[in-house]
């Protein structure tokens, strides 16, 4: 019995670090995720993947108004958060609106 708690217990650890945060954590970072972003390849704040649907965030890139949720502006230094784009394991999925950005 012990084991095959063991063996589950390692199987989840293995799940949640393949397959990023969870819903509500997702939903968390969803809503103070804006502002002055800088995308890095390393040292990131959030792990980001790009998706068509399924998106727990909306972005929109803006140059001014990046003051709420899912308004992106793009920076070399002074950032808010630093991000980096993934294919797996991701903390947020995020889909490029031209319109109607925010938490989905």
């Amino acid at each position: 019995m012990k084991k095959i708690f063991l063996v589950a217990l390692a199987l989840f650890s293995i799940a949640v670090l393949v397959f990023g945060a969870g819903d509500s954590e997702r939903k968390a970072i969803a809503r103070i995720l804006y502002g002055k972003i800088r995308i890095v390849s390393v040292g990131e704040d959030f792990s980001v993947r790009k998706v068509d649907l399924g998106e727990d965030l909306r972005v929109r890139v803006v140059e001014l108004g990046a003051d709420r949720p899912g308004r992106w502006r793009f920076v070399d230094v002074g950032e808010d958060y630093k991000v980096r784009f993934v294919d797996l394991g991701e903390d947020i999925r995020v889909r490029f609106v031209d319109l109607g950005e925010g938490p989905r």
